[in-house]
């Protein structure tokens, strides 16, 4: 259910708390249930042809949850965790979308692209378990000579006194590091140290076999801490001139080359993956 809101009147009347008459005298000047629906995840120009040229506010309602928050992003997918707010029975989830043009953003007022308006991923309610892990990072450290990987991981809703591991069966790495009051953990790995590979599956390597365009090398990648487990493919590479010995690719003068990937697509205006690969 949605409403548009070409005077921008939604976040001074509260449409965010999807609020509903008391009494027959209680002014609730709104109503989700009776407004119209559009598709999720999708844009609202192509679905009503009053939604064409449309640019501005446009509210969404779904029973699901609710918690106030705010992305700027685009198109860029974005999480919020609920678990303190939600509450027995029905919750409810309001989301403005704003694809209105600023000269300070992108885009600008002048574009040379159909500026979409919408709802265009879907939205759902995933579960985790009470410990979980929120994010990670990790990277060859500089000057570590493609020997050497850095990073941290953060947990969420732990306590101190367990582990992290990382496994990386490809290099022979399966370490631990403990988890701070904070929830995070501080990754230092030696790619050649033994004391790394104390399981007996494989064997730690010299160095990383480092990712470049011609070779781009990817390492599997586990990560684990309290029941939780995040798995991912990560291609390490550095950006920098290294001795050949230490598996480092030859220096070369590299130039990038990019342009401004558009997600449209014919007949479906805005597309997500999903239906591009369905239409493809």
């Amino acid at each position: 259910n949605t409403i548009i809101d070409p005077y921008e009147t939604g976040l001074s009347s509260r449409f965010f708390e999807n609020a509903k008459p008391k009494s027959k005298s209680d002014l609730v000047e709104y109503d989700f249930d009776r407004s119209p629906k559009l598709r999720v995840p999708g844009d609202w120009n192509s679905q009503h042809e009053s939604l064409l040229f449309y640019e501005g506010p446009m509210w969404y309602q779904r029973y699901f949850s609710y918690q106030k928050r705010e992305h700027v992003g685009g198109y860029t997918p974005f999480d919020f965790e609920v678990t303190d707010v939600i509450v027995e029975g029905e919750n409810s989830v309001v989301v403005e979308v704003d694809n209105t043009r600023r000269a300070d953003g992108v885009p600008s007022i002048h574009t040379d692209w159909w500026n979409y308006g919408g709802l265009t991923r879907s939205v759902e309610l995933m579960e985790v378990p009470g410990a979980f892990i929120q994010d990670y990072s990790l990277h060859l450290a500089k000057g570590g000579n493609g020997r050497l990987i850095e990073g941290w991981v953060q947990l969420n809703g732990v306590a101190s006194g367990l582990e992290v591991s990382v496994e990386i069966p490809d290099a022979g790495i399966y370490y631990k590091s403990p988890i701070s009051p904070s929830g995070r953990a501080d990754l230092s790995i030696n790619v050649n140290d033994l004391a790394c590979g104390k399981k007996p599956r494989g064997k730690c390597r010299d160095s990383l076999e480092l990712w470049s365009p011609e070779a781009p090398r990817l390492y599997r990648v586990t990560i684990t801490a309290e029941g939780d487990t995040v798995t991912d493919e990560i291609g390490f590479a550095c950006t920098r001139k290294l001795p050949s010995a230490a598996g480092a690719h030859s220096p070369r003068k590299t130039i990038a080359r990019c342009w401004p990937g558009q997600k449209s697509w014919a007949q479906i205006s805005f597309a997500s993956p999903t239906i591009r690969t369905t239409k493809q």
